[in-house]
């Protein structure tokens, strides 16, 4: 069930971010090394074009489903063909800095919980400039199950004073979706993601608040501000 976020009346206690296409644009990296591994790994195209698993579950997850038993050789070439190329190419979301300022000028501590590996993913962090915004960067092989599992999530707040019933997840996937509730926090389906939605509703995944950018996320937080004062 699709709520509004207006609906969220308390600011919350902290904010838990997946990375990809939630704070950084990276399709335009990842999409060209999948096309070259595919020509050298042939795969079934149906479980390629399945968008639920697709750019959400991790590497680990992923390559076994897709490559069979020559999936760690198809993870050394990504790996070494991304980490060339990826710290030039991944970019911010427009309004993604501004948010996260803004949460850092009303002292509300940030993570970010992802299942892209945790090595490149703090790359990209402190590439982009953005250490000091995150509490704790949590990535895949970082705890024993990546997401949807709980752990990521429980991992990234450790050291924060909060209660997960009042901690936001902002996420593009399905998997965030399904995180969010598995950890007890409140799920924020964040971008232009019918396809995801439908996975959400086809599941009976539980509710969920969406929106399309961080502009709904600040005019938000000065809802709540003028609704507190």
């Amino acid at each position: 069930m699709e709520l509004h976020l207006t609906a969220l009346t308390q600011m919350p206690q902290a904010i838990l971010f997946d990375w990809d296409n939630t704070i950084v644009h990276s399709a335009g990296v990842i999409h060209p090394i999948m096309e070259a591994i595919k020509k050298k790994f042939p795969v079934d195209e149906s479980k390629i074009n399945e968008k639920v698993y697709v750019g959400h579950h991790s590497l680990r997850v992923l390559f076994p489903m897709l490559f069979g038993e020559k999936w760690q050789d198809a993870a050394k070439i990504y790996y070494e063909e991304y980490s060339k190329i990826h710290l030039q190419h991944v970019q911010l979301i427009e309004g993604a800095k501004s948010f996260l300022e803004l949460a850092e000028q009303l002292s509300i501590p940030c993570s970010i919980v992802s299942n892209k590996n945790g090595a490149m993913l703090r790359k990209e962090v402190e590439a982009l400039g953005l250490n000091r915004h995150f509490f704790n960067v949590i990535g895949s092989t970082d705890t024993e199950k990546d997401k949807p599992d709980s752990s990521l999530a429980l991992v990234g707040l450790e050291g924060i004073d909060c209660d997960p019933s009042n901690v936001w997840f902002i996420g593009d996937s399905f998997i965030d979706v399904e995180c969010a509730h598995n950890s007890g926090c409140i799920p924020i389906l964040f971008g232009h993601n019918d396809d995801v939605i439908e996975v959400i509703r086809s599941k009976n995944a539980g509710p969920y608040y969406k929106i399309m950018g961080y502009a709904e996320l600040i005019q938000q937080f000065n809802s709540i501000l003028q609704l507190n004062s």
